[in-house]
């Protein structure tokens, strides 16, 4: 299992690389933000955001997300970060200004907004580059093979902590779509493949949605696991395909949660994951 902590050589490289890009920023501190499987984020004084990888292994995806960011500036109705890459051709860290903000509340005002970003996003001239896959399909080279290899893993890590009637509901639901291909004839787009609410920012004097933050999981994916069902009245009119994908990404969403409470050790935390599977199932 790759330990979560980040190097303290990597974080001491990015504050050696801040004082030299930075020099008014020398010294004055790194606060945590946030922490996920692949980065921790830190504020830099007040006004900078440095993102350090986490195992040093993820370097390589902060390299594509700096990539996918310089490739959707200044192009989508929402602001995004710039990223500079610290360090040398392996970089130790990202930084950029930090987006003010609060988590916004999606509603009648902010609601319109994030589905024109969706649209946009969704509708990318790649230009000839080939962005990274999302995570999962990161490891079969391409979506479906990547989507059966996450859930067979995610049935195999979990299964100890499943009662066994959980566990085949899971396994007959998630056989019943992947062995339909109709659920994979899509156009790969690019996507963001992690629009949690503290990812999107909004004015908190107004409320009114402004930014969008952390492409740390963006890659080509299908643009139906970026809409919520909830959010498809602001992104426009889909398929009945797109439909019955968004709604099996959303009951695929608690084994996320779940297995990244397994590598945290963080029981609180697979037991809530747990109990939405369980409802999900039994509702």
């Amino acid at each position: 299992m790759q330990s979560l902590v980040p190097e303290v050589d990597a974080l001491s490289a990015a504050e050696a690389a801040i004082a030299s890009v930075f020099p008014s920023h020398q010294g004055v501190g790194l606060r945590v933000l946030g922490e996920g499987w692949d980065y921790t984020s830190y504020l830099v004084g007040e006004d900078l955001v440095l993102r350090v990888p986490r195992p040093r292994t993820a370097a390589r995806r902060l390299v594509e997300e700096a990539r996918i960011l310089e490739l959707i500036a200044g192009k989508l109705p929402l602001e995004t970060p710039r990223m500079q890459l610290l360090g040398g051709r392996v970089p130790v860290a990202g930084i950029y200004p930090m987006v003010q903000g609060v988590p916004a509340r999606l509603d009648a005002m902010s609601g319109p907004l994030l589905g024109r970003f969706l649209r946009a996003l969704h509708a990318t001239s790649l230009k000839g580059q080939r962005p990274r896959w999302f995570r999962w399909a990161g490891v079969g080279h391409g979506w479906e093979s990547g989507l059966r290899h996450f859930c067979t893993s995610a049935l195999q890590t979990l299964g100890p902590h499943l009662e066994g009637h959980l566990l085949s509901a899971l396994d007959r639901r998630l056989r019943s779509f992947l062995g339909d291909p109709r659920n994979f004839r899509f156009e790969v787009r690019l996507i963001h493949g992690d629009l949690s609410s503290e990812h999107l920012l909004a004015d908190p004097k107004t409320g009114r949605l402004r930014a969008v933050v952390d492409f740390g999981d963006a890659g080509l994916g299908d643009p139906a696991y970026d809409v919520r069902p909830e959010w498809t009245r602001w992104y426009g009119r889909v398929s009945p395909g797109f439909a019955l994908r968004q709604r099996f990404y959303r009951r695929v969403e608690p084994l996320h949660a779940a297995l990244y409470a397994v590598e945290t050790q963080d029981a609180a935390r697979l037991a809530a994951a747990i109990e939405r599977l369980r409802a999900d199932v039994e509702s």
